[in-house]
């Protein structure tokens, strides 16, 4: 499990089918709400992975209850810390996007200062945290955070443009196309992620 993880994370060598088993078995007892936000600041310290893999489906659970004050700092804790694709993308989808559906106008100054942080997680949460809005993307929301990163030449950078577009193009394709039309320095891997989906839907 740590070589997957090119040997970021040390682990307890529990298997997801027996940690999910493990789970449901306590699930009814987990924090709640406000309560949640400090066990997973108590998972989030514990070397082993697996404790972050609890932590986030904690944050699956309770982000909703969570007020922008008290879950827009710990998510940027989380997100800069133990940081690694398969956490930052939860928190960014489950975390920060739950809340910036539910509270836009607070939440989205914090977002907006991500875009532009020296940390590549930040800006990869900030890039595809509105996944799954469907119509109810901000499509000047992320034709910012999308277009601050065009020309970097970090993978995680590149995957995330094309994987916010080609989820925004299930919804708006016309506006997917016409974005990636106007930027042309756009890298293959980005192009091809945002594309990949919209042949069926030419015309559309």
């Amino acid at each position: 499990m740590s070589v997957y993880m090119k040997d970021h994370f040390r682990f307890f060598g529990v298997p997801k089918p027996l940690r999910a088993e493990i789970q449901r078995l306590h699930w009814a007892d987990r924090p709640r709400k406000s309560l949640a936000v400090e066990a997973v600041d108590t998972l989030w310290a514990l070397p082993e992975r697996e404790a972050q893999y609890v932590a986030c489906d904690l944050v699956k659970s309770e982000a909703k209850y969570w007020s922008p004050e008290e879950a827009m700092p710990a998510l940027e804790r989380w997100i800069t810390t133990q940081s690694w694709w398969d956490s930052v993308d939860t928190l960014a989808v489950h975390g920060v996007g739950t809340l910036l559906k539910r509270h836009p106008d607070a939440v989205w100054p914090s977002v907006r200062s991500w875009i532009y942080a020296e940390n590549l997680w930040l800006n990869r949460a900030a890039m595809i945290c509105q996944l799954g809005f469907r119509a109810q993307t901000r499509t000047e929301w992320l034709d910012e955070a999308l277009g601050a990163h065009t020309n970097s030449a970090e993978f995680f950078h590149r995957k995330a443009i094309g994987w916010a577009l080609r989820d925004y193009g299930k919804t708006n394709p016309r506006w997917v196309q016409q974005w990636v039309d106007a930027h042309p320095e756009l890298s293959g891997l980005s192009r091809r992620e945002a594309l990949r989906l919209l042949g069926s839907r030419e015309g559309a």
